[in-house]
C-alpha cells in the first residue's frame, strides 16, 4: 500500500503555463512572406532565434512578435543589410 502512495504524482505541486507556440522553418517563412532560405539567414545572423529540436529549429510566437518589433521599418533584403540591421539593433537594447 506504501509503495501505491509514493507513485501517486501530486498535481498540485505543478503550476500551470501558457503553452507556447512555436513555429518551423516553412511556417515562419509562411507567416512573414518570404522563402525558407531568408528565415535561415535570419537565424544564421542571430535576427531570429530558434530552438533546435533534433534535426529542425522552431520558432516561438513570442520571438517572431519580437522580430517584427524590433526590425518594423528596416532593411533585411539581403545578407548585408541584414547583418547591419541587427547591429544597429543590438546596439539599441
Amino acid at each position: 500500500m506504501s509503495n501505491q502512495k509514493e507513485k501517486n504524482i501530486d498535481f498540485m505541486k505543478f503550476t500551470y503555463r501558457t503553452p507556447v507556440i512555436t513555429y518551423n522553418t516553412d511556417e515562419v517563412a509562411y507567416l512573414l512572406g518570404t522563402r525558407r532560405q531568408t528565415i535561415t539567414m535570419y537565424r544564421e545572423i542571430g535576427i531570429l532565434k530558434a530552438i533546435k529540436t533534433g534535426k529542425r529549429y522552431m520558432f516561438s510566437q513570442a520571438e517572431i512578435e519580437r522580430f517584427q518589433r524590433d526590425y518594423e521599418g528596416l532593411d533585411i533584403s539581403n545578407r548585408l543589410k541584414a547583418l547591419e540591421s541587427y547591429k544597429l539593433v543590438k546596439s539599441r537594447n
